[in-house]
């Protein structure tokens, strides 16, 4: 039975078959499972930083409600004229 090392982690891990049969075959798909999670991991944490969100001014925001405001009055004006549209 030999042994499979991957030095990026320092994990030794057994190869061949002892006898387990399908005892042996859990480990490795285990084993196989774990050395993805690590490698997915590692990756993950190498890429580069999320970008800030931007930030909105106070202006902006009273800028935004002002227009909705005058569309709203708009369509509220456009609406009291139209006696066909039910309220």
């Amino acid at each position: 039975m030999g042994s499979l090392q991957c030095p990026a982690i320092g994990l030794i891990v057994p190869v061949g078959r002892k006898g387990g049969g399908m005892k042996s075959r859990v480990q490795m798909a285990s084993i196989g499972s774990l050395m993805a999670g690590l490698i997915f991991g590692i990756s993950g944490c190498a890429s580069d930083a999320p970008k800030p969100t931007s930030t909105v001014t106070p202006e902006q925001v009273r800028g935004h409600a002002d227009k909705a405001f005058e569309k709203l009055k708009q369509e509220e004006q456009g609406r009291s004229s139209d006696p066909a549209m039910p309220r």
